[in-house]
C-alpha cells in the first residue's frame, strides 16, 4: 500500500510536467508565427542537421552569438493567417533540447558579432543561429558587377539619355521614332527574334541600332559611333561606398574573377587590378545562370567550383545559378528584400564589408 502511494506520489509531478509540455507544443505555432513575415535560417556546422525552426534555447543562443560569426543562408517568406497560427507542424523543430521562443533575456543583443549579417532589413524576430567554417574551404571569389559593385539603373538611364541626345543631332528621324523607352522595347523584340545574340548585350544593341537606323532611312554606319557614345557613358559609374575597400580586402587573400551578363569594362572603370579573370556573357558565349559561364570563371581562377564563392545581387542569376554550378553563393541584399521562392543554402549580407568580415579579411 505504501509502495503504491509512493509511486502515485512520484508520478504526479511527471504528469504535471507532461501536461505543461503538451500545452507548450499546442501553442508553439501560434506563439512563434503570429504576424511573422519571414523566417531566416542560419547555417551551423556544429549541429548534425540544419535547424528548421527560428529559435534556440537561451544558453545556445548566447554562446553561439558570442563565439562565432553569423550568416543568414535561408529566408522563408510566411503569410500570416489564422490557419497557420495554431499549427506547430508548419515549421517542425528538430529535437535539440528545450523548445520555445527567444525570451527577453536570451534574444541576441543588437550589435553583437554577426548581427549585421543576420539582420538584413527583415522584421523577423526568430532565427536559427550557427557557426560555420566555410571560409576555410574557399579559395577564390567570383563577383557580379551591376548592382553588386555599383547601382546600374541610374547608369543605364543616363547612358540611354546621352545616346538619344547624340541621335537627335546625328540621326533625327531615328531619334524621333524611337526614344529610349521605345528603343528598349525594340531591342527586347529583336532578342526574341535573334536568340543567338540575346546573351550579348553589346552585339544586341549594335544590331538593333543598325536595323533601326536603316529602317528609318538613316545611315546604318552610324551604329558604330553610337555604340561608342553609349559604352563610354555606360562605363562612367560610381562604385558603392564599400566596393573598393572590399575589393582590396578580398584580393589580398583570394583570387578574384568577374562573372557578368552586362557589358561593363573593368579596365575603363579602373578596377581591373583586383581581378585575375574577367568572364562576361559576351566572352563566354553564355549568360548566367548557365552553368558554363561559372565553369569558365572557375577555370580562370584555377579552382574547382566547390572552392569558389560567387557573390551577386540577383537571386536567380547569381545565387541559384552558382549553386546549380556547384559553387557556394552569397547574396548581396542591399535593400533588405525578402527571399522569394524556394529556399536555398546561401549566405546573405547587406553589403560587401559584411562579406569581408565574415571571411575574416
Amino acid at each position: 500500500m505504501h509502495a503504491r502511494h509512493d509511486t502515485a506520489y512520484r508520478t504526479r509531478p511527471a504528469r504535471r510536467n507532461e501536461a505543461r509540455r503538451r500545452a507548450r507544443r499546442e501553442n508553439w505555432g501560434a506563439h512563434n508565427f503570429h504576424n511573422l513575415p519571414s523566417l531566416k535560417i542560419v547555417c551551423v556546422p556544429n549541429f548534425p542537421r540544419m535547424l528548421e525552426y527560428g529559435c534556440l534555447p537561451s544558453p545556445f543562443g548566447r554562446g553561439i552569438e558570442d563565439e562565432g560569426k553569423l550568416c543568414v543562408i535561408r529566408t522563408i517568406s510566411l503569410t500570416p493567417s489564422p490557419s497557420l497560427a495554431g499549427r506547430a507542424s508548419a515549421c517542425r523543430p528538430m529535437p535539440l533540447g528545450r523548445r520555445g521562443p527567444w525570451s527577453a533575456n536570451s534574444r541576441p543583443r543588437p550589435g553583437g558579432r554577426g548581427e549585421r549579417c543576420a539582420e538584413s532589413g527583415s522584421s523577423a524576430t526568430f532565427r536559427s543561429i550557427h557557426r560555420t567554417d566555410m571560409p576555410h574551404r574557399i579559395r577564390a571569389v567570383t563577383l557580379d558587377l551591376d548592382d553588386t559593385l555599383w547601382p546600374i539603373a541610374p547608369v543605364i538611364e543616363r547612358a540611354e539619355r546621352i545616346l538619344h541626345e547624340w541621335c537627335v543631332r546625328n540621326a533625327p528621324k531615328f531619334a524621333q521614332a524611337l526614344p529610349p523607352a521605345e528603343f528598349s522595347l525594340y531591342r527586347r523584340t529583336l532578342a526574341r527574334d535573334q536568340p543567338g545574340i540575346a546573351h550579348d548585350f553589346t552585339a544586341l544593341r549594335h544590331e538593333a541600332l543598325r536595323r533601326a537606323l536603316r529602317h528609318y532611312e538613316e545611315d546604318p554606319a552610324l551604329a558604330d559611333p553610337a555604340m561608342d557614345v553609349f559604352l563610354a557613358a555606360r562605363n562612367d559609374i560610381e562604385l558603392y561606398p564599400d566596393a573598393r575597400e572590399a575589393l582590396g580586402r578580398l584580393a589580398g587573400r583570394y583570387r578574384l574573377a568577374v562573372i557578368s551578363n552586362g557589358n561593363a569594362d573593368v579596365n575603363k572603370i579602373g578596377i581591373h587590378e583586383y581581378f585575375a579573370a574577367v568572364v562576361s556573357a559576351r566572352s563566354a558565349g553564355y549568360a548566367k545562370p548557365d552553368k558554363r559561364i561559372f565553369d569558365a570563371a572557375c577555370a580562370g581562377v584555377a579552382c574547382s567550383a566547390e572552392a569558389v564563392l560567387h557573390v551577386g545581387d540577383d537571386p536567380d542569376l547569381d545565387v541559384r545559378g552558382a549553386i546549380a554550378a556547384g559553387a557556394r553563393s552569397a547574396w548581396i541584399n542591399r535593400h533588405g528584400l525578402p527571399w522569394i521562392g524556394e529556399s536555398v543554402d546561401m549566405l546573405e549580407f547587406s553589403d560587401l564589408i559584411g562579406l569581408c568580415e565574415w571571411l575574416g579579411v
